[in-house]
């Protein structure tokens, strides 16, 4: 998958449930080529295995308590997913 398709997978996550849903029942963190978005994919899979939120606060205050956050590309980039439209899903 390009980078550029893991990043629209994790932005469309991001904002919509039924793509978490979706995504997490599609695909692995291992499907990530980019290590940094294995971190927030994997962040995000535990936010919903746990029936929390999963969302740009969320997913940050996650990647902390893991000790994640730089692995993950750091706050900014994080924060930058939002910038990304997640729209076409389904052609990623």
């Amino acid at each position: 998958m390009t980078n550029n398709a893991e990043v629209e997978i994790l932005a469309s996550m991001l904002f919509n449930k039924v793509d978490v849903d979706d995504s997490l029942a599609a695909l692995d963190a291992e499907d990530f080529q980019d290590s940094k978005h294995q971190a927030i994919f994997t962040a995000m899979g535990e936010l919903s295995a746990r029936g929390d939120a999963v969302d740009l606060v969320t997913v940050g205050a996650q990647l902390q308590s893991t000790g994640s956050v730089e692995s993950a590309g750091g706050m900014n980039y994080i924060g930058g997913l939002q910038a990304c439209t997640g729209a076409n899903l389904s052609e990623y």
